[in-house]
């Protein structure tokens, strides 16, 4: 009670400072140093919300958990404050899997020889040289016997419950094999600030960015079912969490997010969390990287960096592209408001608008996509199949569609959608199981890059003829969610979108096309039995 009289004290002064010029500018300037916006939620409410998210779950204190750090040239007052960290944890079974690549600053190496030969759980590897980020993560992975591995960098900071809820979210589900969460960043002297408040798991934002690095556990049986030369081999060093993600997660039955900060990424000199340029191989590692990983996604994309969002994305190869035609369907708005309330000419209008897309690609060819531009006020049907790189219609701004293209030829995505013109995300996630609304603002970190989303509107959607047809086209979707008299385009595009969900199918939201028409929000039950993709 006492503190938190005084948080509230002190945060109303802060506030009767704004109404005074110079306190205005002084609090700007401290703002920026300390972020005092997080530095209230911290005092008020972290303990708080964080006991009562682990006080409705199993405790996991039967498993062991083995934090694997590799470490180079990092100081000893960091690596003392990373110990001190996992020492601190409120979970007691745990082991600290070090490997110390090469020759160590002054001091570090005598000092974990001390303290492992203290405390058992502390165990060392070493390389006589510097082998690289890779080959001594490796070494520190052949040390740690636990049945979940999480691992950390030596500079940072773990928070005092962080192996509690990684161990309590494992235990909660047996089905859960991949674990990651929130963090934020410290200072060089550990003081925290700018939360990363991640969403939950979307592969195809993955495939754009590592938001889900820091923090990361997995339990041991997906970690043996992975050869170590390929989850951390040395051709991606820099990249190297990025690709353990990628591998783990398609190993994973099920992945999960823990909506709490236990990780402090620290901005010390030098790193990339002070200076994202400070080691520019890294980029060349992401590319070689990513190039791997959308090959596996499909044989004609590479990896680029956006030139107009400066962020990674997949991309279908020049030589590749003719190979891919688009059926561009154009529906008048009207034509639909036309059969409203009427049941028998809302089946005649979609079954017309099915019925011309298998006329236009016949055989359901693996390169045919479909694409829909639904016309305000218009009353017309129109269905004509151009190149992938044809201009785009009115209303769109990019130069073709293939950065849609480039997410909805990928196996198991269906329905992909541009964003809207001013740069928020055209699509549609959940809030609470039936309201659709557009992405949520506090994940503004990640909000450019693509990603998954629940559903769309019908206008702007692309999707694999193919995958289209099987799905039923747009009347089966109509037919399952009842629109037979309220069949609008955007609650058409928003069924179809729930229909592939149905069916195991992923929905993507991207840059690089965008659309000028704004997208209300929109109310449909969408029937399942969880939301797949809830940020």
């Amino acid at each position: 009670m006492i503190k938190e009289f005084l948080v509230n004290r002190f945060f109303s002064s802060l506030h009767y400072a704004e109404r005074l010029p110079f306190g205005n500018r002084l609090l700007k300037e401290v703002d920026r140093a300390f972020d005092l916006n997080y530095c209230h939620y911290r005092l008020q409410h972290e303990a708080r919300n964080l006991n009562a998210w682990l006080g409705g779950r199993p405790s996991g204190d039967a498993l062991t958990l083995s934090i694997v750090t590799p470490t180079y040239g990092i100081a000893l007052p960091y690596i003392k404050e990373f110990v001190s960290s996992v020492r601190q944890q409120t979970h007691g079974l745990w082991e600290l899997c070090l490997c110390l690549d090469g020759p160590q600053p002054p001091g570090v190496k005598e000092w974990l020889f001390r303290l492992a030969h203290k405390d058992k759980r502390v165990k060392l590897a070493t390389h006589d040289k510097n082998l690289g980020i890779c080959a001594s993560t490796r070494s520190a992975m052949t040390l740690a016997q636990g049945d979940v591995v999480v691992f950390c960098d030596a500079d940072d900071l773990l928070h005092a419950k962080a192996l509690q809820c990684l161990a309590s979210s494992f235990a909660e589900d047996e089905s859960v094999d991949f674990v990651y969460s929130d963090l934020d960043t410290c200072t060089d002297y550990g003081f925290r600030t700018s939360p990363y408040r991640k969403p939950d798991w979307s592969p195809d934002l993955l495939a754009s960015t590592n938001y889900i690095n820091h923090v990361v556990a997995l339990r041991r049986e997906v970690l043996d079912d992975l050869d170590a030369d390929q989850v951390f081999p040395d051709d991606v060093a820099g990249a190297q969490d990025w690709n353990l993600c990628f591998l783990a997660t398609r190993k994973a039955r099920s992945v999960r997010h823990i909506p709490f900060v236990l990780y402090h990424w620290r901005r010390r000199p030098g790193s990339v969390a002070e200076n994202p340029n400070a080691k520019p191989y890294v980029f060349d590692a992401a590319i070689r990287l990513l190039n791997r990983e959308y090959h596996l996604r499909h044989g004609a994309l590479q990896a680029i960096v956006d030139p107009v969002t400066r962020m990674y994305r997949p991309s279908i190869r020049l030589e590749e592209r003719p190979s891919f035609q688009v059926v561009h369907v154009s529906v008048g708005s009207t034509l639909l408001l036309k059969v409203l309330g009427d049941e028998s000419e809302t089946w005649k209008v979609l079954d017309e608008i099915d019925r011309q897309i298998v006329a236009t690609c016949p055989d359901q060819d693996q390169g045919d996509l479909v694409f829909f531009d639904v016309i305000a006020n218009g009353t017309t049907l129109k269905t004509a199949k151009r190149p992938l790189e044809a201009p785009l219609p009115d209303g769109f701004q990019g130069e073709s569609l293939e950065p849609l293209a480039a997410f909805a030829i990928q196996n198991r995505v269906a329905c992909v959608w541009p964003f809207l013109v001013n740069g928020q995300r055209n699509g549609y996630t959940v809030a609470g199981h039936q309201g659709l609304v557009p992405w949520h603002t506090s994940f503004s970190a990640f909000g450019l890059n693509a990603s998954n989303v629940l559903t769309g509107p019908l206008h702007g959607c692309l999707i694999k003829a193919q995958t289209l047809l099987s799905l039923g086209g747009l009347t089966q979707a109509a037919r399952r969610f009842e629109l037979a008299t309220s069949c609008t385009a955007d609650r058409l595009g928003a069924a179809l979108g729930l229909e592939a969900l149905t069916r195991g199918l992923r929905n993507v939201s991207t840059p690089g096309v965008a659309c000028a028409r704004p997208t209300p929000p929109i109310t449909l039950g969408h029937g399942l039995s969880h939301d797949p993709f809830l940020f």
